[in-house]
C-alpha cells in the first residue's frame, strides 16, 4: 500500500522503525512513544534505552516521567523563550508553575 494511504498513526510508526533502524550519532524525538498501541510503545522505549548508550538526544516531550527517565538537561521553552536547566526537578518545576496557568501570558 502506498505510504500516502497510511492513517498518520501508521506513518507516525513508519518514520519511527525507519529512523531507528539507522545508527545515528544524534536523535530528535518528539513524543513518538506515545504513538501506537502498548506492543510498540514498549518496543520504542526498549530501542531508546539502546541508542542512548551511543548516541546524543533531544527528547521533546509534555510528559514528566518521560523527561525524568531520558533527560540530564531540560529546557523550557516559556513564552517563546528557551530556559535551561541543569536540573531534571527544577525544570520540571518550571513546567508545571507554567502550565499551571495556560491562559496567563507571561512576558520575560
Amino acid at each position: 500500500m502506498p505510504v500516502k494511504k497510511y492513517s498518520p498513526g501508521m506513518a507516525a510508526k513508519l518514520a519511527y522503525s525507519l529512523c531507528m533502524a539507522l545508527g545515528f550519532d544524534f536523535y530528535l524525538v518528539d513524543e513518538v512513544t506515545t504513538v501506537g498501541d502498548a506492543a510498540f510503545r514498549a518496543k520504542c522505549k526498549t530501542i531508546l534505552e539502546q541508542r542512548k548508550k551511543s548516541a546524543s538526544m533531544i527528547v521533546v516531550s509534555h510528559n514528566v516521567a518521560t523527561i525524568r527517565k531520558h533527560c540530564q538537561h531540560v529546557g523550557v521553552l516559556d513564552n517563546g523563550t528557551i530556559v535551561f536547566h541543569n536540573d531534571v526537578e527544577s525544570a520540571i518545576a518550571h513546567y508545571e508553575e507554567i502550565s499551571a496557568n495556560p491562559m496567563e501570558i507571561r512576558f520575560a
